[in-house]
């Protein structure tokens, strides 16, 4: 019979932009420690179906149609995704209560934490452990986007968008250095799992 790992942590936040291994990463370690992932873009949707756009704007930033998102930079569009990304997290103590409290191992990803609200979480639950990732280069970026849709050459809204989650990627680099969190680069992937563990361990 096998026996089953014990991780180190409740819970594991994993974070970063999008298209930067987060996924892949989880599901790894939720095979080798046999627990449960939990996807923020499962709670942002339940947050999209409960509320509607004038009274809750941030949760629908990424909602408008193709047109209106090609009409602005990939600046002012991240500029939108980090003030969703600060909605989002401020809605997810109780979940890490919750999840802390049915004492089953779980790991949290998603692009909609911010590291300062991982940060905290790391600081008031010692069981409670963060890693970001950081993909430096914008074409790596896009190049994951697209073999993530099975798409071979990109349009120019993907293009506008990976742009927009790269730049995302890069504020929250900052975010997570001046938080102290564990960073890891993206390259090499085929590392990036036990890089990950590895910071999370520390």
């Amino acid at each position: 019979m096998t026996e089953t790992l014990c991780p180190a942590w409740k819970v594991l936040v994993i974070g970063g932009g999008a298209a930067v291994g987060k996924t892949t990463v989880a599901r790894e370690l939720a095979v080798r420690y046999r627990v449960s992932v939990l996807p923020i873009d499962a709670i942002w949707i339940s947050l999209k179906a409960a509320t509607d756009p004038t009274s809750s704007p941030e949760f629908h930033y990424f909602d408008p149609p193709q047109e209106e998102l090609l009409k602005r930079t990939p600046e002012y569009l991240c500029d939108l995704h980090i003030k969703s990304a600060w909605a989002i997290s401020e809605t997810l103590d109780p979940v890490i209560e919750y999840l802390l409290w049915e004492q089953s191992p779980v790991i949290l990803e998603g692009a909609w934490i911010t590291p300062a609200v991982a940060g905290r979480w790391t600081k008031q639950y010692e069981s409670v452990r963060a890693v970001f990732i950081h993909e430096p280069d914008v074409d790596e970026v896009l190049a994951a986007m697209l073999a993530r849709s099975g798409e071979r050459s990109p349009t120019h809204l993907k293009k506008v968008i990976s742009k927009v989650c790269w730049l995302f990627g890069n504020w929250v680099r900052e975010q997570a250095l001046a938080e102290r969190l564990p960073m890891v680069t993206a390259p090499p992937r085929r590392t990036l799992t036990e890089r990950v563990l590895a910071a999370a361990s520390r």
